[in-house]
């Protein structure tokens, strides 16, 4: 992996290159592993032994590394970066460990959420099979419905959302601050477009398309604020490059997408 060293990337591409390939790696590999495996579980009260009921073994992988796995990826990319700040200049040690506490916060948030998500899901579309689609007078289903669509999606996304937010503070800090070099501004352009992927397209499946297009909106407006009024070059930090990509994109994305499929009168207002 030599070529991927500071001498050819600054620690801001390789910090996103890294971590969304990762992403990518840890969401689509689960899908591709086939089977189930009986889970045995023993009833205590009605002192039945040696039920089971199945479960599927990509989704088993799906939570083992979408959870710990990329996380821990994250973290000690993070780690990476921060390293990289001048610690005895001004405060930078006490922002330092601000990020990190907000880091594992957000490492938290995102583990539950995909735990939440998974075996919700799964449960929903047990009671679906079981009871005949979407029984709405059902406070199991509203329960399963809710936790798998709301709760789960929600802590996923906005969770990934705190994670680019985390890497663009951080890197405002790190002292290496030149300018990309060519090819490191073409890579960069694919990966904006991966932000919107992960923060943009993905959330429609998640019902919280609107809810990351708000926070896009909130987090570009603050970019560009930033931009123009401290005169930072985009070209110098290249998440924030990105991130400007990724944001633009989403908000477009969902004016769209509402222009094309229409909106609900309620939250999550976008259709799924």
């Amino acid at each position: 992996m030599s070529f991927l060293n500071h001498k050819y990337f600054h620690v801001s591409v390789r910090f996103l290159l890294i971590f969304l390939v990762a992403l990518a790696i840890c969401f689509l590999l689960p899908g591709e592993i086939p089977g189930t495996v009986d889970v045995v579980i023993n009833v205590e009260e009605t002192m039945e032994a040696g039920l089971t009921f199945s479960f599927g073994v990509g989704t088993i992988v799906e939570v083992i590394l979408m959870g710990p796995v990329f996380v821990i990826i994250y973290y000690i990319l993070l780690k990476n970066m921060l390293g990289r700040i001048d610690v005895e200049q001004g405060k930078n040690k006490k922002k330092i460990y601000t990020l990190e506490l907000f880091a594992v916060m957000l490492i938290c948030m995102v583990i539950i959420g995909h735990v939440v998500h998974l075996m919700f899901d799964y449960g929903n579309a047990l009671f679906r099979s079981g009871y005949g689609g979407y029984d709405t007078s059902s406070e199991l289903f509203l329960f399963l419905y809710h936790s798998d669509e709301w709760v789960g999606h929600h802590l996923i996304h906005v969770g990934f959302f705190g994670f680019i937010v985390l890497a663009l503070i951080g890197e405002s800090f790190i002292s290496d601050k030149r300018r990309m070099k060519w090819y490191e501004i073409i890579i960069m352009v694919p990966l904006g477009i991966g932000i919107f992927v992960m923060n943009g397209y993905a959330s429609y499946e998640g019902q919280c398309g609107w809810i990351m297009m708000v926070l896009s909106a909130i987090l570009l407006g603050a970019e560009l604020v930033i931009i123009f009024v401290k005169w930072v070059n985009p070209l110098k930090y290249p998440i924030l490059f990105a991130s400007i990509i990724g944001n633009i994109i989403i908000i477009g994305y969902y004016i769209w997408y509402t222009a094309t499929f229409g909106t609900l009168p309620f939250y999550p207002f976008a259709p799924q």
